[in-house]
C-alpha cells in the first residue's frame, strides 16, 4: 500500500537516543519528569489501542463501500500485529525529544522535527492532508490543556537556565507528541485515509489523557520550589505520583432547592474543573451588590425594618419558567414596562426584570408581600451582567447578540440551581454559551439565517433551551453534543475549501521563493565565472526550470538541487582558459558526463529539441577552442574602474561639505518609528485560527480568519467561515491597517471567562474609588 519500505524500524531501546543524559540522571526532579513521561504516555497508547479495535470495527460496519470496510479490516489486523511496536517507537521519540531538549538547554535542540506543523507541503496531496490532520491534533490538544501548558513552559523554562519554552521545541508538548506518533505510525502499512482516522482516535485519546502528565508534572516542579506561585492549580492529583483522581464535593456555596436531589448535577468533570478564581470573582461581585444596595447585608427591609419572607428558590424557577416559555410581554405590561417584542427582555436591566418577576410570583397565604432572596437575588444580578456583557460584545454581530441573549432567562435557573456555574469552566451551560459565541464569531448577514445555516443552528440550540428546559440540566450537554455534530457536517466541506486555498496560496508563495532562489543561484555563478553570450542565454533559459522544480519536490538542501548546481559549476569551469595539460586532461575526461547531464537536464524540462541540437554543437566548438589555448569566454569586469573609484571619492567628500537637511516626508524614518510598536506586535504574533475583522476597499467590514501564516515570508491568508479567500497581506501590512483602524482583532477568549473578567476588573476599579470605602489603589 505505500508504506511497507518504510515499516522497517529500529527498536532497540538502547539505540534510539544517543544523546547525553547525564544532566538529567543527575538531576532527581528531571529523572522523576522522565519517568512521568514514559508512564503516562505508555498508558496513552494503551487506551488508545485497547479501542481503536472498536472504532475501526464499527466504521467498517457502517460503511457502505465494500471496499472501504475490507481497508478497515485489513487495518484492524496490521495495528493488531505491530501494536507492540508502535507504542515502544512512541514513546521511545518522545523521549528523546525530552532528552535532546535537556542535552544543551542554553541553545535548545528540540529533538523531533516539526515541520510538518508548521508548513504544508505544496506538491504532494497526500503529504498535505496528512500535515494538516497532525497540525489540528497538535492544535486542539494546546487548546484544551493551554493553561497548565503555559504553566509548564515556565517552569520548564526556569529550570533550563532562563530559556525561552515554546510549543515547538516544549520537550513534553502536544506538537512533539504528534510528531513522534506520525513516525510511529509509519510502521503500519495502510493507506492515508485509514491513517488519518487513525490521527482523530489518537486525537481524542491525547485529549483526554494527556492532562494527567500535565497535571503531575507541575506538581513535581512545584514540590521542587520551581515557580510555586504561578496562578494556575492543577486540576485534581492528590500527590505528585499521580494519584488517582478523585471527584471534590460540591462548593459550599451551593444551596440546593427543596425536594432537589443532591446528585443533580450529575456530570462528571464539572465539579473537578472549578476554577480557583472565578469563585473570588463571583463572592467579590456579591459585595459590591451589597454595596450598592447600601446596608451592609445588601438587603432592603420594607416596612420599616419588619422581616419579609423570601420566596422558596423552586417558586422562583417556577415562575422564570413561565416567562422562558412567553409570558414576557404579558408579565412586563403588569409591570409597567413595555417591551417590543420577547427578545426585549434580554434586554432589560436586572432591576427592571426584577421587577417583573415580583410581579408574577405568588402572594403569601396570607396575602403579605414577599421578597426575593438573597442568593437568589444576587444571582439574577449577575447574570443580567454577564448577559450585558454579551449584549455589547463586539465580537458577535447584532442578530447573534439578541439571539444568544435569550438564554438570559434559561442560565439564571441553572445558576440558581447550581452555583458552581460560575465557577465551572466546563459547566454544560457554560460550555454550551461559549460554544456558541464562539461559532458565531465569522457569523455575517450575508450567510442567511436559513434552518441549515450557522444562524438556522444555533437558533435551534436555543429554541430547544427555551421549550424544553425547566431544571434538569441533562438537556444542555445533549444541545450541546447536537450542535456540535451539526457544526461537523460542515467542517469537512470547509476543511476542504480551506486546504485548497492554503494550498494554492502556498504554492505560489513557494513558486516565488523558488524562481528567486534559482536566479541569485545562477546570477551569482555566471557573473563570477563569465561565458559567451550564447551559452548564458540557454542557461538561464533551460535550467531555471528544472532547477524549480526541484526545489518545490525536494527542497534547496537536497542531493538533486547540488547535483544541478554542480552541473552549472562544470559547465562554467569547462569554457574557462586550461593553462596547463593537467587541467586539459581533465576536461576531457569531464566532457562526456557532463554533455550527459546537461542532455538529461533538458530532458527534464522538455527543452526545444532544435536549440538543444545548436547548444551542443555550439559547446563542442567552443571546447575544442579551449583545449587549443584559445580564450572563449570574456575577461572578468572589475567592481568599479578607478577612473570610477576617483569620481566616487571626489563625490563623496564634496558631500560631506554640505549641511543635513531634515526632510519632511522621511518615508524610512517614519517606517522605522512603526517598525515594532504594539499593532506590528499585535501581527506578528497573530496565531492560525485568530479572527480579525478587515475594512475592504469598499468600505464594509469583513469577518476574517487567519488560515495560514507563511514561515518563508510574513504572508498571512485570511479566510472567512466557509473557507474561501478575503485577503493575503504580510506582517507589515496588517500591522498598518490595525494602526489606521482598518483591522480589530477578536478575542479569543471564551465569553463567559472574558465577561467575568470584565466585571472582576469593573469591580476593582470600583472597590479602588475612595468614595466607595475601600482605601484608593496605588
Amino acid at each position: 500500500m505505500g508504506a511497507t519500505e518504510n515499516k522497517v524500524v529500529s527498536i532497540d531501546r538502547a539505540n534510539v537516543s544517543k544523546v547525553d543524559r547525564s544532566r538529567i540522571s543527575g538531576n532527581p526532579l528531571l529523572s522523576s519528569a522522565r519517568a512521568a513521561l514514559e508512564r503516562n504516555l505508555s498508558r496513552v497508547m494503551r487506551s488508545l489501542f485497547d479501542s481503536v479495535d472498536d472504532d475501526l470495527y464499527d466504521r467498517a460496519e457502517r460503511s457502505k463501500d465494500s471496499s472501504m470496510a475490507d481497508r478497515f479490516f485489513s487495518a484492524m489486523r496490521e495495528i493488531r500485529l505491530n501494536r507492540k511496536t508502535v507504542e515502544q517507537v512512541f514513546v521511545d521519540s518522545c523521549l528523546e525529544h525530552f532528552d535532546k531538549f535537556w542535552a544543551k538547554p542554553a541553545h535548545g535542540q528540540p529533538g523531533l522535527p516539526t515541520a510538518g506543523l508548521g508548513e504544508l507541503s505544496l506538491v504532494d496531496d497526500s503529504d498535505l492532508e496528512e500535515n494538516l490532520a497532525i497540525s489540528g491534533v497538535a492544535s486542539k490538544v494546546e487548546y484544551f490543556h493551554k493553561e497548565v501548558l503555559f504553566a509548564l513552559e515556565q517552569r520548564i523554562g526556569h529550570v533550563a537556565d532562563g530559556r525561552a519554552v515554546t510549543p515547538q521545541d516544549n520537550p513534553v508538548g502536544p506538537r512533539g507528541f504528534c510528531e513522534a506518533f506520525r513516525k510511529a505510525s509509519k510502521t503500519l502499512d495502510m493507506d492515508l485515509t485509514i491513517r488519518l482516522v487513525l490521527y482523530k482516535l489518537f486525537e481524542r485519546d491525547l485529549i483526554a489523557g494527556i492532562g494527567a502528565l500535565y497535571d503531575e508534572l507541575n506538581v513535581l516542579f512545584v514540590q521542587a520550589g520551581v515557580l510555586p506561585h504561578l496562578t494556575y492549580k492543577p486540576r485534581n492529583l492528590e500527590h505528585a505520583g499521580g494519584a488517582r483522581r478523585q471527584r471534590r464535593t460540591r462548593p459550599k456555596a451551593r444551596e440546593p432547592l427543596e425536594d432537589e436531589d443532591d446528585d443533580w448535577q450529575g456530570h462528571e468533570g464539572v465539579a473537578d474543573t472549578v476554577d480557583s478564581v472565578a469563585p473570588d470573582v463571583f463572592q467579590g461581585l456579591f459585595k459590591l451588590l451589597s454595596e450598592r444596595r447600601g446596608d451592609g447585608s445588601g438587603r432592603k427591609i420594607p416596612g420599616g425594618g419588619a422581616a419579609v419572607a423570601a420566596y422558596a428558590p423552586t417558586e422562583i424557577i417556577n415562575t422564570l419558567s413561565g416567562l422562558q416559555t412567553g409570558l414576557g410581554n404579558d408579565a412586563a405590561t403588569a409591570a409597567g414596562l413595555m417591551l417590543k417584542d420577547s427578545d426585549d427582555l434580554a434586554r432589560l436591566s436586572p432591576e427592571d426584570f426584577k421587577t417583573i418577576l415580583l410581579t408574577q410570583m405568588p402572594g403569601g397565604t396570607d396575602g403579605s408581600a414577599r421578597r426575593i432572596g438573597g442568593p437568589e437575588e444576587d444571582t439574577i444580578d449577575v447574570v443580567g451582567m454577564l448577559f450585558e456583557f454579551i449584549l455589547n460584545d463586539q465580537n458577535l454581530r447584532d442578530p447573534m447578540r439578541v439571539l444568544i441573549g435569550r438564554l438570559q432567562i434559561p442560565i439564571i435557573k441553572v445558576a440558581i440551581i447550581d452555583r458552581s456555574f460560575f465557577g465551572a469552566t466546563q459547566h454544560p451551560a457554560r460550555r454550551l454559551l461559549n460554544e456558541l459565541a464562539q461559532a458565531a464569531i465569522g457569523w455575517v448577514e450575508e450567510d442567511g439565517r436559513e434552518p441549515g445555516g450557522l444562524y438556522g443552528r444555533i437558533e435551534h440550540a436555543v429554541e430547544r433551551i427555551l421549550n424544553e428546559f425547566t431544571d434538569n440540566a441533562d438537556l444542555f450537554p445533549e444541545v450541546l453534543e447536537e450542535f456540535q455534530v451539526n457544526l461537523a457536517a460542515d467542517a469537512e466541506r470547509i476543511e476542504k475549501q480551506l486546504s485548497q486555498e492554503t494550498r494554492r496560496v502556498e504554492n505560489r508563495e513557494r513558486l516565488a521563493i523558488g524562481q528567486e532562489l534559482v536566479s541569485e543561484s545562477l546570477d551569482q555563478r555566471l557573473k563570477a565565472s563569465p561565458v559567451p553570450d550564447s551559452v548564458r542565454n540557454v542557461i538561464l533559459d533551460a535550467w531555471p526550470g528544472l532547477m524549480v522544480t526541484i526545489y518545490l519536490r525536494q527542497g534547496e538542501f537536497s542531493e538533486a538541487w547540488s547535483d544541478a548546481l554542480k552541473v552549472v559549476d562544470t559547465l562554467l569551469w569547462s569554457l574557462q582558459p586550461k593553462p596547463n595539460n593537467e587541467e586539459r586532461q581533465r576536461l576531457i575526461k569531464t566532457i562526456p558526463s557532463l554533455l550527459k547531464a546537461l542532455r538529461s537536464g533538458f530532458n527534464r524540462v522538455s527543452y526545444d529539441a532544435k536549440h538543444t541540437a545548436e547548444f551542443f554543437s555550439l559547446l563542442q566548438s567552443l571546447h575544442l577552442d579551449v583545449l587549443k589555448g584559445i580564450r572563449v569566454c570574456p575577461e572578468p569586469e572589475p567592481a568599479v574602474s578607478a577612473e570610477v573609484a576617483s569620481a566616487l571619492d571626489e563625490l563623496g567628500e564634496s558631500m560631506d561639505a554640505l549641511p543635513d537637511v531634515e526632510s519632511e516626508d522621511d518615508t524610512s524614518q517614519g517606517m522605522s518609528d512603526f517598525s515594532f510598536d504594539e499593532h506590528f506586535r499585535q501581527a506578528e504574533t497573530l496565531m492560525p485560527g485568530a479572527w480579525v475583522e478587515l475594512t475592504l476597499e469598499d468600505g464594509k467590514p469583513q469577518r476574517a480568519k487567519l488560515a495560514w501564516r507563511s514561515e518563508y515570508s510574513a504572508n498571512c491568508l485570511f479566510v472567512k467561515r466557509n473557507g474561501t479567500k478575503v485577503d493575503e497581506l504580510t506582517t507589515n501590512e496588517l500591522a498598518q491597517r490595525l494602526r489606521e483602524g482598518k483591522a480589530r482583532i477578536l478575542e479569543t477568549v471564551p465569553l463567559i471567562d472574558r465577561a467575568l473578567d470584565t466585571i472582576g476588573r469593573v469591580l476593582r476599579t470600583v472597590e479602588s474609588r475612595p468614595e466607595s470605602g475601600h482605601p484608593a489603589k496605588a
